[in-house]
């Protein structure tokens, strides 16, 4: 009952997403991690980016520390897990207009040796215009 509300609450999450700015999910140790903002697409200034990280058959993966930056010179900040259902989330400060690089750090927990990074590239429009 429990995973059926999980999967309920990411499927209408799916359904109600804009299809054209959804990216591609990417794949680590079989673990699906997908991106969206929230706006979608992300605009100047405070953007929420929203990390998922399932297995397969839409199973929550809950032992990782997933951590967040848009230039390889910043400080990653760490995204807080939402409950235990594999979504992560954090603001992220979008600072210029275009295409810009998410990175986003992957560590699998309790030793945190296990790790790598995704990019995902996010169009961020001038002026917060689509």
């Amino acid at each position: 009952m429990k995973y059926s509300l999980i999967f309920l609450c990411c499927a209408l999450l799916a359904a109600c997403a804009d299809e054209d700015t959804q990216l591609p999910p990417q794949y680590w140790q079989g673990v699906e991690i997908a991106v969206e903002t929230r706006p979608n697409p992300p605009r100047l200034g405070v953007t929420e980016v929203l990390v998922s990280a399932t297995r397969p058959g839409r199973v929550a993966e809950h032992s990782l520390l997933i951590s967040l930056r848009m230039r390889d010179g910043d400080e990653w900040v760490q995204a807080i897990q939402d409950g235990r259902t594999g979504i992560y989330r954090r603001g992220v400060e979008m600072t210029e207009p275009g295409v810009q690089t998410l990175f986003v750090q992957l560590q699998r927990l309790p030793d945190k040796k296990e790790q790598t990074v995704l990019r995902f590239p996010l169009t961020i429009p001038s002026n917060g215009q689509k």
